[in-house]
Parts: C-alpha cells; structure tokens; sequence
C-alpha cells in the first residue's frame, strides 16, 4: 500500500494554510503536530524533516518512511476526521530508535485527533438573527419613516 498523492500535502499553499490556522498542536519529544480541518476527501499529510536536524538523508529519509507508515496505520482502523496535517520533526527524533518513534507517532496522532475533536465541539456558532424578523423590522420602520413623512 502506497502513499497516494492525495494523501499528501504537496503545494506550498497547504503547508502554508496549517502552519498559519492551524487549530491544533502536539508537542512530542521528537516532533511537532499541527492540524486543521482538511479541505480534501481524506486525511492529508505533510512532512517537514530538515537538514538542520537531520544532517544524513538516510536519517530524514528513516523519519518520513515511519512516519508515513504510522499515519496509514492510524487512518486504518477508525473513522477519523478530515484533517490537514503538519509533522515538524525535532532534533531529538534523529536519536530515537524505531520503536520509540513509532510510539511516540500513534500517541502524537491520537492526541491530535482528540485536541481537534474538542476544539471543533466547543467552537461557539454566531448568532444570526432569522431573516423573517428582520424583514420585519425593516418593513416596520420603512411604514414608521412613510407615516411620518405624511403627517409632517
């Protein structure tokens, strides 16, 4: 089973997108999650493991390879939410071992999923006062400012 592009982050607008709005975060030692609500038909992955942290590609390249396998794991069994999401990885992900990092990765994903579930709950809807009522005013002040005029 491949990565599918639809599955991936791939214009910079995207990456762009979450790390500017992103409504949730998760600090793990050895990466950062950002998400936001995903405008695809699928959960979407974006994977940011820069040379700075990681000198060797074969260290970067280690990073995304279990990255990438933990995220279709996670999507696997669960109905999960369409979200976009970031992973920054830091530098103490170099000195991890498989294991650790994959841990590290499901309870990263599940944290974010939870953070996001709650923050889309609580958001408060705005108010909108119904259509019917406000025609209603203007129709009243328009036969207020019409009677006015004529009695004047």
């Amino acid at each position: 089973m491949g990565f599918p592009p639809a599955a991936r982050l791939l214009a910079k607008a995207d990456f762009d997108r979450v790390f500017n709005q992103a409504t949730c975060k998760v600090h793990q030692p050895g990466f950062l999650l950002l998400g936001m609500a995903g405008s695809g038909q699928r959960m979407r992955l974006g994977l940011v493991v820069g040379r700075k942290h990681a000198k060797r590609a074969h260290e970067r390249n280690r990073i995304k390879r279990l990255s990438r396998e933990a995220f279709r794991q996670m999507q696997w069994p669960a109905q999960l939410p369409l979200l976009d999401i970031v992973l920054v990885a830091k530098p103490a992900a170099r000195t991890l071992d498989n294991a650790a990092l994959t841990s590290q990765l499901q309870a990263g994903w599940q944290q974010l999923i939870r953070r996001w579930r709650h923050a889309s709950q609580t958001a408060v809807a705005p108010v909108v006062a119904p259509a019917v009522a406000q025609s209603d005013a203007v129709q009243n002040n328009g036969e207020q400012m019409a009677a006015g005029l004529s009695s004047g």
